[in-house]
């Protein structure tokens, strides 16, 4: 039985921006900041993760998944951004005895995103509020529940060119109210096209 979230994915999910700007050599020169990465404007993204459980009081085992998300945002100056992200999880299953639930589940919702440097490598840290819905199926009987979701979390954006950038991303989402117990930590990588 899962009772409480591991507090390890947390932690991982809040200090990677930090670990990259730490571990990668030449992050005190910011001689490519000319180049227009860091300019304000529209951007369109679209990621596609895995999906560890970290699912609270849940009898049984629940295996991990993977999913997918489109982000349209806003970059309003060198150091921050606002996004709507829409995120997909394929079903979760959780397996106790002969019973087997499925759990598929939507976040939509917006984040502030926050850049610690302006060059072609820019890791960031992430906050943000979803709707979280989760449908669940037991035995062929389906049920909805919808709440709201946070999420936290970093990653970097590695710029190829100055209209696009490769990027990672790992971001923890807990739920309340109704959804409470259906957390997961979601690692990402994919595409970002800046206008």
């Amino acid at each position: 039985m899962n009772r409480n979230p591991s507090p390890r994915p947390i932690l991982l999910a809040l200090l990677f921006p930090w670990m990259l700007l730490m571990a990668s050599p030449g992050f005190a020169q910011d001689d490519e900041v000319g180049e227009g990465f860091s300019r304000p404007g529209w951007y369109v993204g679209a990621d596609v993760i895995g999906a560890l459980t970290n699912f609270r009081d849940t009898p049984g085992s629940v295996e991990n998944s993977a999913g997918a998300n489109v982000r349209v945002g806003y970059r309003a100056n060198s150091l921050a951004a606002l996004e709507a992200q829409l995120e997909w999880v394929s079903p979760f299953q959780q397996v106790d005895g002969a019973t087997i639930t499925d759990y598929r589940i939507y976040a939509i919702g917006l984040n502030g995103k926050f850049y610690l440097r302006e060059a072609s490598i820019q890791p960031y840290a992430l906050a943000g509020v979803s709707v979280l819905i989760v449908s669940s199926s037991v035995d062929g009987v389906k049920s909805r529940d919808s709440d709201w979701g946070f999420r936290g979390g970093g990653g970097v954006d590695f710029y190829v060119s100055p209209h696009i950038a490769l990027d990672i991303e790992i971001s923890y989402m807990w739920g309340v109210g109704d959804v409470w117990q259906e957390d997961y930590t979601s690692f990402g990588a994919g595409v970002t096209y800046r206008f």
